[in-house]
């Protein structure tokens, strides 16, 4: 969480102030994140260690860009809804990759299928809770009135909130990227498929919640 903090402190702060001294526009900011994101995808499929490594630490400060592309976009008057969305989707698709490509490529060198289910299981488990976004913010009449909003604020204050705040593939030096560096793919596997389950479960959980009728 204060990792959180910081680091956007300092998107939003001295980068932020640059930026809006230069030509370069928040739509490109985002594109080059996510052509990147999947060059870095490619990368890791291939199962190169160093050359995985270097993308993924590349990676961490070029996923940094996250903090600072919409305050630009909002200074320039180029806020678009449409990217914004984009945007979130983008998330969930690069860290679908990054599982998947890992995944694979650990299987074609041990083939062991153990990894490769419980890799599926979490790559599917990314799948469904971007659906489930998509339902939510569709079908089920979001966005949600301001006493929603503040409600779902005070119940995502949790211990699961904080741990995926920490652990969040495009966080710099997470757990993802540390086990990495160790050469523990398949501890990075496990990690990452057991946090994106549990994310789906409490979804599940979160979303029938909300979709139970106000008692009056």
């Amino acid at each position: 969480m204060y990792k959180t903090k910081y680091l956007r402190e300092f998107m939003q702060g001295p980068v932020f102030n640059y930026l809006k001294k230069t030509n370069v526009s928040p739509e490109f900011l985002t594109l080059f994140r996510i052509i990147f994101a999947f060059i870095t995808g490619i990368i890791l499929f291939f199962g190169n260690y160093w050359l995985s490594l270097i993308f993924l630490t590349l990676a961490q400060f070029v996923f940094m860009i996250d903090y600072v592309d919409g305050p630009l976009a909002r200074y320039r008057k180029r806020f678009s809804t449409v990217w914004q969305k984009a945007d979130r989707v983008m998330h969930y698709v690069i860290s679908a990759l990054f599982l998947f490509a890992i995944t694979i490529s650990y299987f074609i060198k041990t083939e062991n299928y153990v990894m490769l289910t419980v890799g599926i299981i979490g790559f599917l488990a990314i799948i469904y809770t971007l659906l489930l976004n998509i339902l939510w913010y569709g079908k089920l009449g979001f966005p949600l009135t301001q006493e929603d909003k503040e409600k779902s604020k005070r119940e995502n204050t949790g211990i699961l909130t904080k741990f995926y705040s920490f652990l969040g593939i495009d966080i710099p030096f997470s757990l993802f990227f540390i086990f990495f560096i160790f050469n523990l793919i398949s501890i990075s596997i496990v990690f990452f498929s057991l946090l994106k389950t549990v994310i789906f479960i409490n979804k599940i959980f979160y979303l029938r919640k909300w979709q139970k009728p106000k008692k009056r």
